[in-house]
């Protein structure tokens, strides 16, 4: 499964693929930089978005052996932020 953030034109800003058994972050720097210029909280946007990046090595040092569905653990992580900046949360 594939979970995206996106702006309301539907431009993709950070996108987290997911298999069975491990996951990967990519943030698209053309549209990121593009939305951090218009942020209000500059700081907290990185730190948010830095921390969405960051997931695969924040999922495997939480506790791997919890058996915490990894889709589930993404889901909650982006809805937050997408929610927190009126952004679509969106699965593919």
């Amino acid at each position: 499964m594939v979970h995206f953030i996106r702006t309301e034109q539907g431009k993709t800003i950070i996108e987290c693929t997911v298999s069975a058994s491990d996951l990967s972050a990519a943030v698209n720097l053309l549209e990121y930089s593009k939305e951090l210029l218009t942020a209000l909280n500059k700081p907290q946007f990185i730190a948010d978005f830095t921390q969405l990046n960051e997931i695969r090595g924040i999922y495997w040092g939480s506790n791997p052996d919890s058996g915490e569905n990894i889709d589930r653990f993404v889901e909650t992580a982006f809805k937050s932020i997408a929610t927190k900046y009126r952004y679509e949360y969106i699965t593919d």
